[in-house]
This record gives C-alpha cells, structure tokens and sequence, in this order.
C-alpha cells in the first residue's frame, strides 16, 4: 500500500496564507488576556528543540524528501511508544536545524461522538475562542498565544471524523515562510520584509 505522499513545505506555507485574506490572517494573531499559554512540549519533543538534540533523544524515521523541499528542511515520523494509543502518527518538522513544526495525526472518530465538541470547548476555556475556518471539507481552528499557534483541522465523512492538532513556533514559521518565499522568487517578494 503506498502511502500518501506529503505536501512540501512551500505548499503548506502557500495554503495557510492564501487560505486567508490577509486581514483575517493577521486575526489569527489575537490574543486573549489570561488564557494559559499553548504547550509547546509533546511527548519527548518541543517546538524550537535544536536537530541534533532531535536525533539524540528520539526515535524518529526520516521522510522521504518531497517535491520543492529544500537540503535544509527536514521531517520525521515519531515513535509512538511516547504518546496516546488515540494517535496514528506524529510529524515534526525541522528548517535550518530548528523544530518548528509538530503535528499529531489522531485515528479517526467513528460518528456520533462529542470528543471533538468537548475537546473545542475545553480549548477555549484554556485558550480563547478560535479563529474558524471552513473550507471544502475540512474546518480549521485556530488558537495562538503569540509564540505559538495551534490548529485543529477536521475533515467529516458521513460516518467519521477524522483530525489532527498541530502546534507551531511563529517566529520560527514566519523565518521559514520568509526564507522559503525569498529562495522561491530569487529575493523579489515582500513577505517579511519591512512593512509587510
């Protein structure tokens, strides 16, 4: 069975900004006094964690490069034997030697279930209310406390849900996103220079 293959960073970077007018991009940003920060630490990873201490510390199965991606981006697969049997994969993805990237692919929920009701709300209490997206299919939610974004994506079926939770390191996405940008338009792009 082969598996599906995963989109380069340059189209993530492309679909969460183009999914968004930029006012509302920029929305995302809110931030809510007295919510609890968002973790930053999954199991024995953290966002901004250095490649090297990575490699030293985790079992983690390199993907195989995709189409665009650059010598300087890396992903991996994680040993799940440190998380919740409710997770079919984590990903952490890493650019110039520097974690900024986790995501946890959970099996899917069987309808009807209230996990993912409850799990918004316990969200928002924690966290503010979500920036909502809904796209064609799937409904992406957003919290961020200004160092971190989380999203929750859901994508329904007639008979499941499926979804997973990913959290980011913005400064180190936005360096990411900027860096890639400028590579990809030989330095003519405005995106995170001054002003933009």
């Amino acid at each position: 069975m082969h598996k599906k293959a995963l989109p380069p960073l340059s189209l993530l970077v492309f679909l969460l900004f183009v999914s968004f007018p930029l006012k509302e991009a920029l929305a995302i940003h809110a931030i809510f006094k007295g919510a609890a920060p968002i973790p930053r630490k999954h199991g024995p990873i953290q966002l901004d964690m250095q490649h090297h201490a990575f490699l030293k510390t985790t079992q983690g199965k390199p993907v195989e490069k995709a189409i665009g991606q650059f010598p300087d981006e890396h992903r991996y697969e994680l040993d799940l034997s440190a998380y919740p049997d409710s997770l079919k994969n984590v990903l952490a993805d890493f650019y110039k030697n520097r974690l900024f990237r986790i995501e946890l692919i959970y099996h899917p929920i069987h309808k009807p279930d209230t996990f993912l009701s409850t799990l918004i709300e316990e969200n928002t209490k924690q966290y503010g209310p979500p920036r909502i997206n809904d796209l064609t299919g799937i409904r992406l939610l957003f919290w961020d406390d200004g160092a971190t974004r989380m999203i929750l994506q859901i994508e329904e079926t007639e008979q499941t849900q499926v979804h997973s939770v990913t959290y980011i390191d913005n400064d180190l996405f936005h360096n990411a996103s900027r860096d890639r940008v400028q590579r990809e338009t030989s330095g003519r792009a405005n995106y995170g220079k001054q002003g933009f």
